[in-house]
């Protein structure tokens, strides 16, 4: 033989026949010499053979990409293969991708590998799959969640070796082992080129995987293992394929359908009970193991008073550090005092929000919102008593102008407060007292007892003004009366009272009292000689917080006297009260500078409440 005349390839597998009497497909390349002449017979008997190593060679391809039998047939030397053939092709298959793992066992390998490595390192997956090579590296990130990045696009197999077919069903067959593969030494010639760069650059990694599917096709077969000598070390692992989508996508599959190595938490804001400081922990949102796709959802509390947009904060819920690690950080609206939160992992452990909407990202980094936190506030039982005092004395307009201050208050507290944690309310007003024979004694006070809220709004809308009967005073007093008897035995009872007083003049004195002013009139006294100076006094004495609103303050109305002693701890004229203001002094909203910017975890209103009444009140 010339050294110019081609070499010989086998008509099984197409592969040059080397020096040995068998071809690696089995098929006797060099037999004994027979004695005798070539007969039709003979020529007939070698052509039957041929024709049957050429169908089980080709069927054995095709059975190992696809189970549908005759999806190939087109490409089977021979015809598509009878039921017997067909199912000695599945067998061999089955042999050659014997003791392959699936993908979740493929998963779970590389998540432990992954474990080992320490932040800052990175670790490399090899995936050598029907589409081609590529090589994507795993960078550890302080929070002990990986990133996935690329280090060069997919190399397909028709540019690492241009002989393969250009028809995509004939070129699987040829990755599978069927005929035309390229020979291991030109392989390794084209894979030495395409990897020994990444070789070079990534030797520096902690841990390799090479993850060769689908298991049994001799092509990535043989690269795997040219690369494992590339990468020595590496861990070789052959996945069983899906038949079905050989060839459809699956390079990448493996780091997008990774489960998470550590849970993910929202950060909230938790208060101590006692001292009223302001602390981050997480609430459970995955956990570790979930894959992309899963769903879950998480219920958290807006701080009362607060309607601003709270920060989302997504942390790895590991073990738990000074700080947590925050892998994201989001916006969310909070248009009710309960709201549930809806998320989807997406491919390589990111958190997509769905519910509720408006939610977007926040420019912000952690460590910015961390610090806009409040290290404490003022805290206080969530138990609470309210009592809403009015004047109901007064024209059609004062009247209402007084009852629409409390309506906007209970509105507001309706729109804080979940239904089970929202304070008890009574809703009382007063008339005016007459002083005519057999009328001093009739009750001036009416309204509703401590209950639900709806109930106090729905009493405040059964409340009626009357006309002033008597102008130096109003049955102030008598409403005192109710309110401590409402609330004075609250703090045993394990709540706090409160007292908001909404009126347009003084009080009736325990007894008959004269002006200091010259030609100023007598003021007559509470015909059931209600003192209100000993009423206020009892309400501090039993920890009741009150707030009184003034149609108008008269002078020198802050430094003593009547609105300054029952406006302790608020004290507004009607103008320039508003809602909010009044919650905020009652310790039922929150104030703007005590607002930690984080949502509450569900069941915080349960164990405490935020009173905001500054320490110099």
């Amino acid at each position: 033989m010339r050294a110019a005349d081609p070499i010989p390839a086998c008509p099984v597998c197409a592969l040059p026949a080397g020096a040995g009497d068998y071809c690696e497909c089995g098929w006797v390349l060099r037999g004994p010499r027979r004695l005798g002449p070539v007969t039709d017979a003979v020529r007939a008997d070698f052509d039957r053979r041929l024709a049957a190593a050429t169908l089980e060679f080709d069927a054995r391809a095709a059975a190992l990409v696809s189970s549908v039998p005759g999806r190939f047939a087109r490409w089977i030397r021979g015809g598509p293969p009878d039921r017997a053939q067909w199912a000695t092709a599945r067998r061999q298959a089955a042999v050659a991708a014997d003791e392959a793992v699936d993908d979740s066992t493929a998963r779970k390998e590389f998540a432990a590998l992954l474990r080992g490595v320490a932040p800052g390192g990175q670790a490399l997956l090899i995936e050598v799959v029907p589409e081609g090579i590529v090589v994507t590296r795993a960078v550890m990130g302080a929070t002990g969640a990986p990133r996935y990045e690329a280090d060069q696009p997919v190399r397909p197999w028709p540019d690492l070796v241009p002989g393969l077919s250009a028809h995509p069903e004939e070129r699987l067959l040829q990755l599978a082992g069927g005929r035309g593969r390229p020979e291991t030494a030109e392989l390794r010639d084209r894979l030495d080129e395409a990897l020994r760069e990444p070789a070079a650059e990534l030797a520096g990694a902690a841990a390799v995987l090479i993850v060769c599917g689908p298991a049994g096709w001799t092509l990535p077969e043989a690269v795997a293992g040219l690369c494992a000598e590339l990468f020595p070390g590496a861990r070789v692992l052959r996945v069983a394929g899906d038949a079905a989508a050989a060839g459809t996508g699956s390079i990448g599959r493996l780091t997008a359908a990774m489960p998470l190595l550590h849970g993910y938490g929202v950060i909230v804001a938790t208060v101590d009970p006692v001292t009223g400081a302001v602390a981050a922990a997480t609430q459970p949102l995955f956990a570790p193991g979930d894959a992309p796709g899963a769903r879950a959802s998480v219920t958290l509390r807006r701080f009362p008073g607060d309607r601003e947009r709270a920060t989302l904060a997504v942390a790895v819920d590991a073990a738990w550090s000074a700080e947590p690690q925050v892998v994201a950080v989001h916006t969310i609206p909070q248009p009710e005092p309960l709201y549930q939160v809806s998320a989807v992992l997406d491919p390589s452990g990111q958190v997509r929000f769905t519910e509720p909407p408006g939610i977007g990202e926040d420019s912000r980094p952690w460590t910015e919102v961390r610090a806009c936190v409040p290290s404490a506030v003022d805290v206080r039982p969530a138990a609470v008593d309210l009592v809403c005092a009015i004047d109901l004395a007064g024209s059609h307009g004062q009247v209402a102008r007084r009852k629409k201050l409390v309506s906007d208050l209970l509105g507001e507290l309706a729109r804080e407060y979940p239904e089970s944690a929202a304070p008890r309310v009574s809703v009382i007003g007063c008339v005016d007292h007459r002083y005519e024979p057999g009328a001093e004694s009739k009750a001036v006070v009416r309204g509703a007892p401590l209950g639900a809220l709806d109930h106090a709004v729905r009493a405040l809308a059964e409340l009626r003004g009357d006309e002033i009967r008597y102008p130096e005073a109003a049955s102030l007093e008598d409403l005192l009366y109710e309110a401590h008897r409402m609330l004075a035995r609250a703090r045993k009872a394990g709540r706090v009272g409160r007292l908001l007083l909404v009126a347009g003049r003084r009080p009736h004195p325990p007894a008959l009292t004269v002006s200091p002013r010259p030609g100023a009139p007598l003021v007559q006294p509470c015909p059931k000689r209600y003192d209100w100076r000993d009423l206020t006094r009892q309400l501090g004495k039993a920890g009741v917080g009150t707030v009184a609103v003034a149609d108008t303050l008269p002078m020198r109305a802050a430094k003593g006297g009547f609105w300054a002693e029952t406006g302790a701890d608020g004290l507004y004229s009607l103008p320039a009260a508003t809602a909010q203001a009044l919650g905020e002094d009652l310790g039922l909203l929150v104030r703007e500078e005590q607002r930690p910017g984080l949502p509450l975890p569900a069941l915080a209103q349960r164990r405490f409440d935020v009173d905001l009444r500054k320490e110099s009140r």
